[in-house]
């Protein structure tokens, strides 16, 4: 299979897997009143980060990729841009379980809308890609839908920002380090854990996390599955496609999340039709095209 098929292939799962985590946060167990106001909103956030290290660690012995990470951490040249990425993807795991319990959903979706446009112009101005006329066309079509998103909006919040600027400059650090999706992720989470653990003990009593209730423990372990998963996709597809083909699949993600909004209850508003017939008109052009250059190459192998 080629590698550009594979990469899509990892986008869309990994757009799938990300659009069931809102509905798992719905899930989350209720909390006692936390030391801080909303304390319970970054609680989950810091849970997401500490069990998702332990599941890293985890992984990481069973396919004996551990002195992979060892020889990673032992590389204090690169530890500048470790500490880099870490700083540029941790506003993004708060973001994404802090939003939706804050009335900022709106605006983190249209970070998400925003993002996969300003990846299209860092491959085209940064990485120096063409496009094809139909990717071309998908571009068009995501606009239309991202801009008839902002005309429903109240402005531009900083939430939109950092998403659609923060990714980018992720993924820009990430190319500068030569590591695998898996160990590179788990650096990151390394280099969390310790804030994680210290915004524990700011937001609960020292010794809440050690009497909660089993199904709590069981839960926050499958929050971590569920966000280990799409990250470790979404870094392997960003290695194998180009920046624009890889921000373009983004549109996937906010499909998926609204389908899942669909079915979990929620439902859309009249005005809001265009902004998602857009951006199914956008992948609807991405198929098209992938299909045409599927049919090309089995023609060239004949």
């Amino acid at each position: 299979m080629p590698e550009q098929n594979k990469g899509i292939i990892a986008s869309i799962l990994c757009s799938l897997l990300f659009a069931l985590i809102p509905a798992y946060v719905q899930l989350q167990p209720a909390m006692e009143p936390s030391l801080i106001g909303g304390g319970d909103s970054h609680w989950l956030a810091v849970q997401r980060v500490f069990w998702s290290t332990l599941l890293f660690f985890v992984l990481l012995l069973v396919t004996k990729r551990m002195p992979l990470l060892l020889t990673a951490l032992i590389d204090w040249k690169m530890w500048p841009r470790y500490c880099l990425s870490a700083l540029l993807v941790a506003p993004q795991y708060w973001l994404f379980v802090w939003a939706p319990a804050n009335d900022e959903t709106l605006n983190l979706a249209l970070g998400y809308f925003t993002l996969p446009i300003v990846m299209v112009l860092i491959g085209r101005f940064v990485y120096k890609e063409s496009l094809s006329r139909l990717q071309k066309t998908a571009c068009l079509f995501a606009l239309l839908g991202t801009l008839w998103a902002y005309a429903l909006s109240s402005g531009v919040s900083w939430v939109v920002l950092v998403v659609a600027l923060g990714y980018p400059l992720y993924f820009i650090n990430r190319k500068a380090i030569p590591l695998a999706a898996d160990v590179g992720l788990a650096v990151d989470h390394i280099i969390l854990l310790p804030f994680a653990i210290g915004a524990m003990f700011f937001l609960y009593p020292a010794d809440y996390f050690l009497h909660l209730p089993i199904s709590t423990y069981i839960y926050y372990i499958g929050l971590a599955v569920v966000a280990v998963s799409p990250m470790l996709l979404y870094l392997y597809a960003y290695s194998k496609l180009t920046v624009s083909l890889f921000g373009l699949l983004g549109y996937v993600e906010p499909s998926f999340i609204f389908i899942v909004g669909l079915l979990i209850g929620d439902t859309i508003a009249p005005r809001e039709m265009p902004t998602y017939l857009f951006i199914i008109l956008a992948l609807a052009a991405l198929v098209f095209d992938g299909y045409k250059r599927m049919k090309s190459s089995r023609g060239l192998t004949k």
